[in-house]
């Protein structure tokens, strides 16, 4: 009797621990997954990285519990070095450029040194965007392609998105269509070596409806777009050490999650650059309004829109041509413009943004009821270059003219610049008055501008 207890106890122990081996071997099984939100960023419904990587978080945590770990950080909150150590994978979702959470401080050599070991590398939206002097090199390394704010725009736009490739990441994903700020555009490695499109559309004509300048338009994407050429908007790419990273140029508004196919492709993508088994039919989850709803910043609600003629554009007078008024008012008559200025600004202005090429003259015809000193300014495309990689010292560059009051000047200032600049600013006087512009013209070594009002 004594002898079958014992040999009863020992068959139930070993049971128990075989259990326990198992449950031992699943948990190490499991995918340390790290998500990043940046801070706070534009208003209601945009750019809510906080509220975004919650609902992944929970959607993971609910749809396969059993091949994850998931740990948020928010407002850009940056892991510890134990926890970068252990990640599988590392998504950040915030906003990109010089704010970019991973270019803040060490963080880009922390990461560097993961994605050495494999670690998966993933953005979203204007996170998938660095400088070039500073990020470039690694986010071409570790995910293939980013976007390049001299190079990639960013227009909202409806993407149609027809077609999908066969791949791990779209699994259970059907063809969707969805309005967001895709940027398209990007930077990718040379060939598109190991880089695969994920998700491909051909961008509306309306989408170069900018003047070329900083993310809003080039030669190069115009004729892209205007040869219907698809751009890559999401795309998977692997690296020669093992280590996978995705792009997603989406993620604008933040109801875009609630689109079953936009959620779940993301959601596959974070398995797949972990390297965990993607279900079948992908990573299953439900969104509710509700869900929509939780996580989201606190921002104000939109202001009334009220009429400010000193903020107008050109779409609301034509009749500019593209010039805009800043600290003045603006309208548009018989083929005069009249601009007044109240003497309570030190820079009124009318600004055009638009490449030209070379050495420039500008020209003007005006007259003004008090006269006084003004001045032409222009930016360069190297000064924005420049910007563009952090040098605080890239200025306007500008030289002065002189308007006496009563009867019409013609006025003529000369640029300094022997290269491309894309944004004219014409200041005019400080002191209150109505100051009448007949025409403009530029000249330049490529050709000549001229708006006739």
């Amino acid at each position: 009797m004594k002898h079958s207890f014992c040999t009863s106890l020992f068959k139930l122990s070993m049971v128990f621990g075989l259990a326990l081996v198992q449950l031992s071997a699943h948990a190490a099984e499991k995918k340390n997954i790290v998500l990043i939100a940046g801070k706070q960023s534009h208003g209601p419904g945009a750019h809510e990285h906080n509220a975004g990587v919650q609902l992944f978080a929970k959607c993971l945590r609910a749809g396969v519990p059993d091949l994850v770990e998931v740990k948020v950080h928010l407002n850009a909150e940056w892991p510890a070095e134990e926890e970068i150590k252990s990640a599988d994978t590392i998504l950040i979702y915030a906003d990109g450029f010089t704010m970019h959470p991973a270019l803040q401080g060490d963080h880009l050599q922390q990461l560097s040194a993961e994605m050495k070991r494999g670690c998966g590398f993933m953005a979203l939206h204007w996170a998938t965007e660095v400088p070039k002097n500073k990020g470039e090199v690694e986010f071409l390394d570790w995910m293939g392609g980013y976007c390049d704010p001299i190079w990639s725009v960013n227009p909202h736009w409806l993407a149609d998105f027809t077609t999908l490739p066969q791949h791990p990441i779209t699994s259970g994903v059907h063809p969707f269509s969805t309005t967001d700020e895709w940027y398209f555009h990007m930077r990718f490695r040379e060939g598109m070596a190991s880089v695969r499109p994920i998700l491909s559309a051909v961008p509306p004509d309306s989408t170069m409806s900018r003047p070329d300048g900083m993310r809003s338009g080039n030669p190069d994407v115009r004729k892209d777009v205007a040869n219907k050429v698809p751009q890559h908007v999401a795309w998977a790419a692997e690296r020669p050490g093992g280590g996978r990273g995705f792009g997603f140029t989406g993620g604008h508004f933040h109801k875009g999650w609630a689109n079953n196919d936009q959620r779940k492709l993301v959601l596959n993508a974070i398995l797949w650059t972990a390297k965990a088994a993607v279900p079948a039919n992908g990573v299953e989850s439900v969104v509710t309004e509700e869900d929509l709803k939780q996580n989201l910043d606190p921002k104000p609600a939109p202001k009334a829109q009220v009429p400010n003629p000193a903020a107008a554009t050109s779409d609301e007078f034509p009749a500019l041509q593209g010039w805009k008024p800043r600290a003045c008012t603006a309208t548009a008559k018989a083929g005069i413009v009249t601009v007044t200025t109240d003497g309570k600004s030190a820079a009124p202005l009318i600004i055009f943004r638009g490449d030209m090429h070379g050495r420039a003259t500008l020209k003007f015809r005006a007259r003004s009821t008090q006269g006084g000193e003004g001045r032409v300014a222009w930016f360069t495309s190297a000064a924005d270059q420049k910007f563009l990689q952090g040098d605080k010292d890239a200025k306007l560059e500008s030289a002065t003219f002189k308007l006496t009051a009563g009867d019409w000047q013609d006025i003529t200032v000369s640029t300094a610049a022997n290269e491309t600049f894309i944004a004219l600013r014409l200041f005019l006087p400080v002191q209150p008055q109505t100051v009448e512009i007949d025409w403009i013209e530029a000249q330049s070594t490529e050709g000549k501008k001229r708006w006739d009002f």
